[in-house]
């Protein structure tokens, strides 16, 4: 992710699912404390969870105020990834991150048709926020 960052980027947003939302966090972490050079304006994360390895990482980017705006969507209905270390991971990014809670389970916003259709009106709302700033 960071070697298509340099390679292809910069870009304004990155965007997660599952595993993919713990990396991103990752690396955004990383970009923040000066380890990396992911550096978005903005991020969301879909059904992430503490990457136990880089719970020191995560914990520190947390204790510098986190970085990019960031929506975190999540479900307590989630069997995958403990909706409570999605939460935790939110609380990292700081005041600028919003949890947008569905009750879909582990999905990405879209992936139960119009039962989603509030997800999904909070990740464009979002996007469209991003765009406009």
């Amino acid at each position: 992710v960071e070697d298509a960052w340099v390679e292809r980027g910069p870009y304004d947003v990155i965007l997660g699912f599952s595993q993919g939302a713990m990396l991103a966090a990752i690396v955004i972490a990383r970009g923040a404390l000066g380890q990396g050079p992911v550096k978005p304006r903005g991020a969301v994360l879909m059904g992430a969870a503490t990457p136990k390895p880089y719970e020191e990482l995560m914990s520190k980017f947390k204790e510098s105020g986190g970085g990019a705006v960031s929506l975190h969507c999540l479900s307590r209905e989630d069997t995958i990834n403990p909706p409570d270390m999605g939460e935790w991971i939110a609380s990292c990014f700081g005041t600028t991150s919003q949890i947008h809670w569905h009750a879909s389970g582990h999905v990405t916003p879209g992936d139960k048709g119009e039962s989603d259709s509030e997800a999904i009106a909070a990740v464009a709302g979002f996007l469209n926020r991003m765009r406009k700033e």
